[in-house]
């Protein structure tokens, strides 16, 4: 029977600094690794403790939620997701990627509610995921580059 070992922990933080500014954290560490061994039909040699493949070891991301006044909200958002091998052999590896966020809220009226929201701020090409396959190479699925919402909600 094939196994393997996965050992992790996920810490979640949320800091109120003052009525006005809260820092939001969470971060998953994990390390999961094969505990057997074995030539795979793709041409790989998976040996005991090699890093399973597509599995960062970190994923984290960091909030900063700012009330501007009692009408106006302002988030800024860092996603972050670490290198991890694209293949079970562990001879390739995606960088992994960090990318910046923001969104703008405001309430112009109770019934009339505005907002801008901008992923991906400085437009930073990366993979949503990544592996390697034996016949065709490297595989990258790109994630969406700089998006920018802007909508308006009314409501009766």
């Amino acid at each position: 029977m094939e196994k393997q070992t996965t050992k992790g922990v996920e810490l979640s933080l949320s800091i109120f600094v003052n009525l006005r500014n809260t820092i939001n954290a969470n971060i998953t560490y994990g390390d999961h690794r094969y505990d057997f061994e074995t030539d795979t039909s793709m041409r790989e040699k998976i040996r005991v403790d090699n890093k399973i493949d597509t599995a960062p070891k970190i994923m984290a991301n960091l909030l900063w939620n700012i009330n501007i006044n009692d009408d106006s909200n302002l988030s800024l958002e860092i996603e972050h997701m670490d290198s991890y091998y694209t293949d079970a052999a562990n001879l390739h590896e995606y960088e992994g990627h960090t990318l910046y966020h923001a969104r703008f809220n405001r309430e112009f009226s109770e019934s009339l509610k505005g907002y801008l929201r901008i992923e991906n701020l400085t437009d930073k090409r990366y993979a949503e995921r990544a592996d390697f396959n034996a016949f065709g190479g490297d595989r990258y699925f790109p994630g969406l580059p700089r998006e920018v919402y802007i909508g308006l909600e009314y409501n009766f």
